[in-house]
């Protein structure tokens, strides 16, 4: 038995695989000691103290430069080459001697290629287990037809994702939300009450041809619901093509278009239970522009108040015949020039009832004064004042504007 001396001592030989070392101090005085499973191997170069016939602790590891003269962690290789016996120095030889690395190989399934392109590994299913965390990855055998890929993944209770050729399961916080998909439907559900477990379908799709589904191939009613407010920002272009109906019912819309916006349909109608405004600086209603033959414009209040002009000209107020504007057919009377003929007309007969009144033929010509008198009264009424027809410099001075 040697006595205990806990000076620093030097390793000059390590022999891993039963665990010994030969160490010297400068007195040139060299030992054969064990190291305990407990510490890590100490290779050549180390420092460390000894008490008895042990190793009480390892001071310093030599360097990875030093120590790479001696032998490496992971042998060199060529790429193909299969690496069957592992490094007894280093990290990988430290969890070995802590019984903490089990590691386990067939090379007829598994490989391991260490190269310097990197690291190649083949194994038929990969599994990854902790407290709480599962993972499995699982490669396709080539040569079994029935074999498949598939991933799957559980983080305790926050996230569960399963994946395979045939099916996609997707559950985040315990089931809040859950999504699935495969070759028949598209299902996503999110919890909205947990004490009863009521729980509200975001999307729900049949591909196939299921009863009193919402299947596309089916011609079903889709059905989308939101569980609150859905807001879309896009800064560019947004093209949505629908092949047959989209139906947008809601309490209030609004669409802001900051430099224009068409509607566009082979028929199209807007229509209002109370009421319906249109307002801008410029209305304008215009029938087929373009080279297309314009159409007719209607605008109507009812069965009989409404005005329509053709795409000839003419304009038709209620039920009447077009009136033609611009003196075809029947025509809108001009109310000024209607003015001054009557007026002209009257001031004649005046004149004439005038001069001839002095005379006994004709003393009887004074009794159109009455009757004048109310032609006068019923000239301003020719013209509706609520319509400027011309200048009010070009009206009769006696009537008013």
């Amino acid at each position: 038995m040697w006595g205990s001396d806990m000076g620093p001592w030097t390793v000059i030989e390590s022999f891993a695989r039963n665990r010994l070392v030969t160490v010297s101090r400068q007195d040139a005085t060299l030992r054969d000691i064990a190291v305990p499973f407990y510490l890590p191997m100490p290779e050549k170069g180390s420092l460390v103290t000894v008490a008895d016939n042990a190793v009480a602790a390892v001071l310093s590891i030599p360097s990875l430069g030093e120590a790479l003269k001696y032998h490496q962690d992971i042998p060199s290789v060529t790429p193909g080459d299969y690496i069957t016996i592992l490094p007894e120095r280093g990290f990988i030889g430290f969890m070995k001697s802590m019984k903490s690395l089990i590691i386990g190989h067939a090379l007829h399934s598994c490989v391991a290629e260490f190269s310097d392109t990197g690291l190649t590994l083949k194994v038929p299913v990969l599994n990854i287990m902790g407290t709480g965390t599962t993972v499995i990855l699982k490669g396709e055998d080539p040569t079994n037809g029935n074999s498949f890929a598939s991933l799957e993944v559980v983080l305790g209770r926050v996230v569960t994702l399963a994946m395979s050729p045939s099916r996609m399961y997707l559950s985040v916080m315990d089931g809040v939300l859950e999504f699935e998909l495969d070759s028949s439907k598209v299902i996503s559900t999110v919890l909205i009450n947990p004490a009863t477990g009521e729980r509200k379908t975001l999307i729900e799709e049949y591909f196939g041809q299921k009863e009193n589904s919402s299947s596309s191939a089916s011609g079903g009613t889709k059905t989308f619901e939101f569980a609150a407010a859905v807001k879309a920002s896009l800064q560019s272009t947004f093209t949505a093509t629908i092949n047959d109906l989209v139906k947008i019912c809601t309490k209030k819309i609004r669409i802001d278009a900051a430099e224009s916006a068409t509607v566009h349909g082979n028929v199209t109608t807007i229509s209002g239970d109370q009421e319906v405004t249109v307002e801008g600086p410029t209305l304008s209603l215009t029938a087929t522009p373009g080279a297309a033959p314009a159409g007719t414009i209607k605008i109507s209040n009812g069965q009989f108040s409404s005005i329509t002009m053709s795409p000839t000209g003419g304009v038709g107020i209620g039920a009447t015949t077009f009136i033609s504007l611009g003196g075809i057919g029947e025509f809108a009377t001009n109310g000024v020039v209607m003015t001054r003929i009557i007026t002209n007309l009257a001031t004649a007969i005046q004149t004439i009832a005038a001069a001839c009144g002095g005379f006994p033929p004709t003393a009887g010509a004074n009794g159109a004064n009455g009757p004048l008198a109310l032609v006068y009264s019923d000239i301003p009424q020719i013209i509706n004042k609520s319509i400027q027809m011309t200048a009010a410099a070009c009206m009769p001075n006696h009537l008013p504007v």
